[in-house]
């Protein structure tokens, strides 16, 4: 919160935003509140002890506190010049009081008293160091030109005073100034205060109110009354009326001090009962006293400071009282009056004598007066004034002047009570300050005649004895007589005795929670011996009959109060002796309030006992509740639930007391309690917490309902969060009942712990029960047993393995390795084998029986259970086959190629090594070498790894040659080879699901690179589909359950299989259509009935079937990404020739058995609407195949289109029907045209994606040396982007092989080469689909203009696009000259505006542009959607054919349009526009500038209102034209801009698409030098402050901005070389800008989540090298390997080894090697034994010389648990390299090998001896 205030005061103060009035005050109301909550915060924190601001215990707060006041004071300062008409220029002093001799004399000391006067100047001064002073600052000249504006406006304005901007503002000042004095001491504001006061004088003319407040928090500071000095707000009147709101009247109770609560048990059960008892028991505060805050009837919890110490600067207040006092007698507004009160009680607070302010009593009198009127009830508003009034009356007849006294007061306050006002806002507040008087300040008041004003005052007070605030002042009368026995006795009997005839009549206002504790409170304090049970059960049962829910709730509210008593007071004997003589009855209430009727306690029956009288009335209560609920009736009395929870609450607590015979009888009534059962199971889903502690009660009466707590955890997920709230209290409730059988094995089968098992509640449970050995074996048998008995899910059983290794028992142990480590799924078997091997390491030792046993169960699986099976064998005895490496013998090796290569042979023998450190492994090598080490058995997930790093490498290198496709990485190439291998021979069901996934990743790959990964043996084909099936008959078998994972990948495989393998035999399409219907209603929950496949008839059918049910997409599969890959392939099959013609025939034709259907029928049928609509959606996801299928499908369309009209006079249906039939047909011929620019395979939409080209200009700075980094860290940013962010509606976007096809320019990342306006990783077809320069070469007809865009011409289609487009302009041109159908002019508008980018010459654009203008001159412009079509298209048509385009006529459609109030047609406008700012040549884009530039700032900064694609398309177009337009006149666009879309990124509402889009709109700027060098500043501040803020999903855009403003800005001199790390100041200050930049990166490596630390790891070590001195850099890589406080070893390693790299591609070896020895032996010294090794080993290999040696460290990045055995190999060749071969100078050998020498591990000694 500090960083966001520090901003917002570097905006407030710093910043053009605040230039404006309407924006500084909302930056001015921000940082107020910002700091307000920081400075909370920090009262919490201590102090610092010492310093300006010394109560924030942070320095950077008080500097900010410091900023505010000074702020404040300057722009008071402009006001007062504003306000007198005087010249800044001139008046630029800090303005001093006048002074007059009247007043002087006013002022003297006077004893007994304190005056306002003291030895202050009496003339006017002038200094010119001024808090306030601003002229040299052109920041606030700027605001005061705002300012004297607007003040011109409130002089002759009709607003109401505080509606004009001028009044606002300073409001706004006022509110901060006050804010910022409530945590100031009066060190820090003591020499201000005749500044401050001065301004405040002047300012008072506009806001009194504001000004007064101000005055007010100034004084507080001084006294130090204030927040600051005292830690408490009560004596604010900042905090507590913020913003000036009167103040209310009625109980506030501040709750007691909360404990450490850390469960979720303990929020919902034990913190209520502490919190009931701990408020109710204490005894009740003076703060709780009512909410009329009393600044004079209070005592500071810290002394105030001295008067005599600050007496200097009362007198400079003076004017200002004299002033409000003024003010008070002609002022008509309720809130001045109040505040100037309140200043009055303040200064008689502080001693300050009466008369000297009021010589004449004018202000007296006019107070007087105003309680007249009060009385006569002619004055709105009075009760905002009722607490102040008589809270100055009491204070001055305690003044010395003696002006009034307290009869006099108490005669208005009786008065007031026979006015017939409300008793709630006038009598009891103003009695109030009496009792305070009175009763809470003895000493205030002594004589006679107080004993006397004492009784005069209780009688007062039991005239209202009925309400809740009364009675809170009844207990500070009894408190006050307690010392006393005789008084206290009296006046308890005296308050007992009013009390209890309403108690009888339910006429006490109970309705509130503070009521109720104020009724306890006043029992509390009332005299024992007054108090009797008999008569307050008599007075409870008075009232038989209830008659409304407000009187059941007021009778509750009294149960509750007598139970409170029966618990702190009364034993069960002396409560059995008073009311035995009573029969017990609960009363009756109206028979529409309950639901049930109760056969234990029913009103015609006395009740039996105690337990018999609250079962009945909890039976009462909820009943009420239930029937409430149940009718769904409004809720009058909010209290009755709240009642029946304290009421449980106290019963639990009279049980715990304890009351053994209450006890006894609720076990007794409880099999006779199921309708109160009942009832409080039916409230569980609207109350649950009724339900739970209702739960509590019968189980601390010992009397357990097992079966109903039973049905409660196992019902199903709940739906809600109450629900989830009463079952995850209910689980832990049971914790310890867990002995009981029947609840063990509900909470074994309750849905929390079989899916749940990483949460909170479920942690919670298993520590509860851990401590216990029974617990423990008893819900681990119960598991067992439940195995044999319940299916489980794949995510149940991995939540029953992550349960059982936390319960630490042999027994758990025994079900892990028994059950789970053999399971069928990989995934659960490897989850168990860990858990168990943590369980073993654990327990540290079993028996070794048991162990025995349960290795002879493993031993077959030792190759998937290799770890599990050398711990069993080291517990059970059995030898160990394991060869130990001898360091002692440890040979030096050579680290030759041969070496490398066995090496790595080693390595993919290992099972536990790493897969991504062996493809790191294998990157360097060549093929013969790659494909030598994967033949043979490989395990898949290696070969998965290799896969996906050939990809990236292999993409990297198409981007490096700027050829596409490149040839294979050797890599790539190998890892396939191998595949292809394993694939060919025999593959097992248990293999096929581990192959599938590299596999998968192959046949992506194929896609992109086929030219290259040919697929043409037949055997080879064979195999790939025969491993996806094998797969699919695996998951198959699991049914019911699968593993999403392994079920996604298999789908894909056999959708992408599909794609490759050109011929496809009926059995395996048969084979995968049956696996299909098997698992379709598994996954969508059943809702699918689909027939099983029994011959190759069936399976078009049934697929047929299958693809109607999933067409709709109205439902959802579980989990939701396997609707994808589910539709996919039923596609993929569609397009089989012998499935194809069947998929294509709609279902509306297939009736009954037909499976055929003659063409020409089917021709003719298309001419029905539904017919056709179900053919075009079924054409539309499947798409052609073919040429022939191509040409076949356009004629049957082209047929519809040319369908002769219905004669007129026909039907509206028949007409209806030929419209709809027209516009799908022209939906799908649009449809059918655009596929065939799909990439990479036309006419595929399953596997392909539109084509698309940028309109961004060519970078031409990432060709240079800061470019060419910034794009290879770029790329890294946005690979991690892609995956995370992006829309894929493809399997190979899933699949991350992206379409580097002819729509990327070589010259861009792939994120510069895609607009703005469309999201992140969006391949659907929209607006803007091609840019105008890739259309301009095709109207040229020159391929010399071919610029970075290919046009669609130079593609080779097998389809002649160009008739068929020129055969629908022809149509739709008959169309457009006769009077159509609004619809149909709709379809063909669109149409034609999507197929124009396929116009292949200018004269298709030029009879665009005329017939969309002939068309949108006689057009309605209420047709909005027909109107934003014609704009789009003119302006699109336009941008191409300039020449024939008018610029006036084409202007006035843009302005029109951005005028309109649709914004349909607005998005059309800003689209057109995108097309004419590319050509910055075009005399249109001059023209529409202005007009564009004015809307869009002005929906930039009303950002809120508008959608979020809206906001994209606006900043779109603002690049836009920044970047083109170079003939634009406003020279300050870019600065508007910044200013207008800068809030947008520390909105919090604003979404990671959003923020990615403005964030790569700011890259573009920076990288085309489109901004101002002021405005890159700005940009480069922002890129720092929202990386250091990011959210999750924005620190990524935020990352590639602050990269951005690092390469384009003064630190890009370093890496280009321009500048040296060691030069002028100007350079240290680059340096130390630049080192601050990488140190928010580092703190974000050491802070962040491990899924966004591996982008943040890659980039880094160039950073550092580009940006820091080499030493530096050296230091801080060195320095946090080795840090204690490193978690991420691994990842330090991977930066070490990245560094080092690079300083040796600089010839830095000598340096690297000085600080290697250096830093040796710390690294030496490391501990344990194992991470020395492990540390000095990486360091050694990071440093090598020797590439070999440098390619090993991927191990130790990759591979954390390396054997001891391969670590010693290691070290001994890195380290004798490198003494050998880099140590050549004898003052790094000798060092070196002594620290080895030297060592404390005898392995590292041993390794040079």
């Amino acid at each position: 919160t500090c960083t966001t205030l520090q901003l917002s005061l570097s905006l407030l103060t710093g910043s053009k935003l605040g230039w404006s009035i309407q924006g500084h005050i909302e930056l001015l109301n921000l940082s107020s509140d910002l700091f307000l909550a920081c400075a909370l915060s920090s009262l919490d924190q201590g102090t610092r002890g010492g310093g300006a601001w010394s109560a924030l215990c942070s320095p950077m707060l008080a500097s900010h506190a410091s900023c505010l006041l000074t702020h404040c004071a300057k722009l008071l300062t402009v006001f007062v010049h504003i306000i007198e008409g005087k010249d800044p220029d001139v008046h630029a002093h800090r303005r001093m009081l006048p002074r007059s001799k009247a007043m002087d004399n006013m002022t003297q000391k006077i004893k007994g008293g304190i005056s306002l006067g003291g030895d202050t100047p009496t003339k006017s001064t002038l200094s010119k160091d001024g808090l306030g002073t601003f002229n040299q600052q052109s920041s606030y000249n700027n605001i005061y030109e705002a300012c004297k504006s607007a003040y011109t406006n409130y002089q002759v304005s009709l607003q109401l005073v505080g509606e004009d901007k001028f009044s606002q503002l300073l409001l706004a000042v006022h509110t901060t100034l006050a804010g910022v004095l409530e945590f100031a001491l009066a060190s820090d504001v003591g020499k201000h205060v005749e500044e401050l006061l001065g301004l405040l004088a002047v300012s008072v003319r506009v806001d009194p109110s504001g000004s007064l407040l101000c005055v007010q928090q100034l004084l507080n500071a001084l006294f130090g009354m204030n927040t600051a000095a005292q830690h408490t707000p009560l004596f604010s009147p900042y905090i507590t009326s913020l913003p000036y709101t009167p103040y209310t009247s009625g109980p506030t109770t501040t709750p007691p001090p909360q404990a450490n609560v850390t469960s979720i048990f303990d929020c919902v059960m034990t913190e209520p009962q502490r919190l009931l008892m701990t408020s109710w028991l204490r005894a009740p505060s003076e703060q709780e006293l009512g909410g009329v805050k009393s600044v004079g009837a209070t005592t500071a919890n810290k002394p105030l400071n001295p008067v005599s110490a600050i007496k200097d600067y009362l007198g400079y207040f003076e004017p200002l009282v004299v002033d409000a006092m003024n003010q008070f007698s002609y002022t008509s507004s309720v809130l001045l009056q109040q505040r100037v009160l309140f200043f009055l009680v303040q200064l008689l607070h502080l001693k300050v004598r009466y008369s000297l302010l009021d010589l004449d009593r004018r202000f007296l009198d006019s107070v007087l007066k105003l309680t007249a009127v009060m009385e006569s009830r002619a004055m709105r508003g009075a009760e905002q004034i009722v607490p102040h009034l008589f809270q100055f009356l009491v204070l001055l007849a305690n003044d010395s002047s003696r002006l009034t006294t307290i009869p006099e007061v108490m005669q208005k306050c009786d008065a007031v009570m026979a006015s017939g006002h409300s008793v709630t806002t006038f009598a009891i507040p103003a009695l109030q300050p009496l009792v305070l008087n009175l009763f809470v300040r003895p000493g205030a008041q002594s004589g006679p005649d107080l004993a006397t004003q004492r009784d005069v005052v209780v009688n007062m007070l039991l005239r209202l004895v009925e309400h809740g605030e009364v009675i809170s002042l009844l207990t500070f009368v009894l408190d006050c007589y307690r010392p006393i026995p005789a008084l206290w006795n009296r006046a308890s009997a005296q308050i007992y005795a009013a009390l209890l005839p309403h108690i009888g009549k339910l006429q006490v206002v109970l309705d509130t929670p503070d009521a109720l504790t104020s009724l306890y409170q006043l029992f509390a304090a009332i005299d024992p011996e007054v108090v009797n049970l008999e008569t307050l059960f008599a007075a409870l049962m008075k009232q038989p009959v209830l008659p409304s829910l407000r009187s059941l709730s007021r009778w509750l509210a009294l149960l509750c109060t007598v139970l409170a008593l029966l618990v702190t007071r009364f034993e069960e004997d002396v409560f059995a002796s008073s009311v035995g003589r009573l029969k017990l009855s609960v009363p009756s209430v109206h028979s529409q309030l309950l639901v049930f009727n109760s056969p234990v306690a029913s009103p015609e029956a006395p009740c039996r006992d105690l337990a018999t009288f609250l079962i009945g009335a909890l039976h009462l209560a909820g009943g009420a509740v239930l029937n409430i609920v149940s009718h769904a009736r409004p809720l009058d009395d909010c209290q009755l639930p709240t009642l029946l929870v304290t009421l449980l609450l106290l019963v639990q607590a009279l049980l715990k007391k304890p009351y053994n015979k209450l006890r006894a009888d609720l076990v007794r009534l409880s099999p006779e309690s199921d309708p109160l059962h009942h009832t409080f199971l039916h409230l569980s889903s609207t109350h649950p917490l009724l339900t739970l502690h209702y739960i509590s009660m019968w189980l601390g009466a010992g009397s357990l309902h097992t079966q109903w707590i039973a049905d409660l955890l196992t019902s199903p997920e709940p739906s809600c969060v109450g629900s989830s709230l009463l079952q995850n209290s209910a689980f832990l409730l049971v914790a310890h009942h867990a002995r009981d059988q029947s609840l063990c094995n509900a909470v074994c089968r309750s849905p929390l712990l079989r899916r749940h098992a990483h949460a909170d509640v479920v942690q919670e449970f298993l520590t509860r029960i851990r401590d216990s050995k029974d617990h423990t074996s008893l819900l681990i048998t119960t598991f067992k047993t439940s195995l044999s008995h319940v299916q489980t899910t794949p995510t149940e059983d991995l939540c029953s393995v992550a349960i059982l290794r936390q319960l630490i028992s042999e027994d758990s142990l025994d079900l892990l390795c028994s059950h789970y480590c053999l399971h069928l799924l990989p995934s659960i078997s490897r989850a168990a084998s860990q858990a168990a091997c943590e369980v073993l390491r654990v327990l540290g030792s079993v028996e070794p029986q048991l162990a025995q046993r349960l290795l002879d169960g493993v031993r077959p699986y030792k190759a998937r259970l290799p770890q599990l099976v050398l711990l069993l064998e080291q517990l059970s005895g059995t030898p160990i086959s394991l060869p130990i490496a001898s360091h002692e013998k440890m040979p030096y090796v050579t680290p030759t190629q041969d070496w490398y290569l066995a090496m790595i042979r080693g390595y993919l023998a290992d099972p536990a090594c790493s897969g991504l450190a062996l493809a790191r492994l294998l990157e360097p090598l060549p093929l013969k070498d790659t494909q030598a080490l994967l033949q043979g058995e490989v395990h898949p997930a290696i070969l998965d790894h290799c896969l996906a790093l050939g990809i990236d490498l292999t993409l990297g290198r198409s981007g490096a040659r700027k050829v596409v496709p490149a040839p294979l990485h050797p890599l790539l190439e190998g890892a396939a080879s191998a595949l292809l291998g394993t694939l060919v021979r025999d593959v097992s069901e248990e293999r096929a699901g581990s192959v599938c996934r590299p596999l998968v990743r192959f046949l992506a790959a194929q896609h992109q690179f086929s030219a290259f990964l040919p697929v043409a043996d037949e055997t080879v084909c064979v195999a790939i589909l025969n491993v996806p099936l094998l797969s699919l008959r695996v998951c198959v078998s699991l049914l019911p359950r699968y593993e999403a994972g392994q079920l996604m990948t298999a789908l894909d495989c056999c959708t992408l299989a599909l794609q490759v393998v050109k011929v496809v035999s009926v059995e395996w399409s048969t084979a995968v259509i049956a696996a299909l219907c098997r698992l379709v209603p598994e996954v969508y929950g059943h809702k699918l009935k689909v027939e099983l496949v029994t011959s190759d008839q069936d399976a078009a059918r049934c697929l047929g079937r299958l693809f109607t049910d999933l067409l709709p997409s109205t439902l959802t599969p579980s989990p939701p990404s396997l609707g994808i890959s589910v539709l996919s392939l039923i596609c993929t099959l569609s397009r089989l020739p012998h499935l194809n013609t069947h998929m294509l025939m709609p279902p509306a034709l297939m009736t009954g058995a037909q499976d055929y259907v003659n063409p020409k029928m089917f021709d003719e049928s298309l001419a029905e609407s539904q017919v056709l609509l179900q053919y075009v959606q079924r054409c539309n996801l499947i798409g052609w195949v073919n040429k022939a299928q191509f040409e076949e499908r356009w004629m049957q369309l082209l047929g519809v289109l040319n369908a002769p009209p219905p004669r007129d006079g026909v039907v509206v249906e028949e007409l209806n029907a030929y419209v709809q039939s027209l516009s799908h047909g022209m939906e799908a011929v649009t449809t059918l045209l655009l596929s065939a620019t799909l990439t990479p395979n036309p006419g595929n939409p399953i596997c392909g994606a539109p084509l698309h080209t940028h309109r961004n200009q060519d970078i031409n700075f990432l060709g240079s040396s800061p470019g060419t980094k910034l794009s290879s860290l770029r790329s890294v940013i946005e690979r991690e982007m892609i995956a995370r962010c992006g829309e894929y509606s493809t399997l190979q976007g899933r699949y991350q092989i992206p379409h580097r096809g002819l729509s990327v320019a070589p010259h861009h990342p792939p994120l510069f080469a895609r607009n703005l306006e469309r999201p992140l990783g969006s391949i659907r077809m929209g607006p803007s689909q091609l840019s105008l320069h890739s259309l301009l070469p095709i109207m040229l007809h020159s391929e010399t203009n071919i610029g970075k865009h290919t046009s669609l011409s130079t593609r080779r289609l097998d389809v002649d696009i160009d008739s068929c487009v020129i055969s629908l302009q022809d149509l739709v041109g008959h169309w457009l000259n006769q009077p159509i159908h609004a619809l149909v002019l709709a379809q063909s508008l669109r149409m034609v505006l999507m197929i124009s980018d396929l116009f292949s010459l200018p004269s298709q654009f030029e009879w665009m542009l005329l017939n969309f203008l002939g068309v949108a001159e006689n057009h309605p412009a209420e047709d909005t959607g027909c109107q934003a079509l014609l704009i789009l298209g003119i302006l699109k048509s336009a941008a191409v054919v300039q020449s024939i385009a008018n610029p006036s006529k084409i202007c006035d459609v843009v302005e029109k349009a951005l005028e309109s109030d649709s914004l349909l047609i607005q998005n059309a406008a800003l689209y057109g526009v995108l097309y004419l700012a590319e050509n910055h040549t075009s005399p249109l884009q001059q023209n529409i500038g202005t007009i564009v530039v004015k809307f869009v700032l002005s929906h930039l900064q009303d950002f809120s209102k508008h959608q979020e694609s809206h906001i994209r398309l606006l900043w779109s177009v603002a690049c836009s034209l920044l970047t083109h337009a170079h003939n634009l006149r406003d020279i300050n666009l870019s600065t508007k801009l910044l200013e207008a879309v800068l809030p947008i990124l520390s909105h919090p509402h604003t979404s990671s698409q959003l923020y990615q889009c403005i964030i790569l709109g700011l890259e573009h700027l920076l990288l085309n030098f489109s901004v101002q060098t002021h405005d890159r500043t700005v940009v480069c501040s922002t890129a720092t402050a929202v990386f250091n803020r990011a959210e999750q999903g924005k620190s990524l855009p935020s990352l590639a901005l602050l990269l951005t403003s690092m390469y384009t800005g003064e630190e890009a001199d370093f890496v280009s070389g321009l500048a040296a790390m060691d030069g002028d100041t100007n350079v240290l200050d680059i340096i130390i800008q630049a080192r601050e930049h990488v140190n928010c990166i580092l703190e974000k490596l050491r802070t962040g989540s491990e899924d966004s630390i591996a982008p943040l790891a890659e980039i880094f070590p160039q950073l550092m090298v580009d940006f820091l001195p080499k030493t530096e850099t050296l230091n801080s890589v060195l320095t946090e390997f080795i840090s204690v406080q490193q978690t991420r070893p691994e990842v330090a390693v991977a930066i070490m080894g990245k560094t080092f790299q690079l300083l040796m591609q600089r010839s830095e070896q000598v340096t690297i090697i000085d600080w290697v020895i250096l830093s040796l032996e710390s690294f030496l010294q490391q501990e344990p034994e194992e991470r020395a090794l492990w540390a000095v080993t990486a360091l050694l290999l990071a440093s090598s010389t020797n590439e070999i040696l440098r390619n090993l460290l991927t191990l130790l990045a990759h591979w954390r648990t390396i054997p001891r055995d391969k670590l010693l190999c290691l070290l001994s060749t890195a380290a004798h390299y490198f003494h050998s071969n880099q140590c050549l100078q004898p003052e790094h050998g000798e060092p070196f090998l002594k620290l080895f020498m030297s060592s404390k591990y005898a392995s590292i000694r041993t390794l040079f001896t």
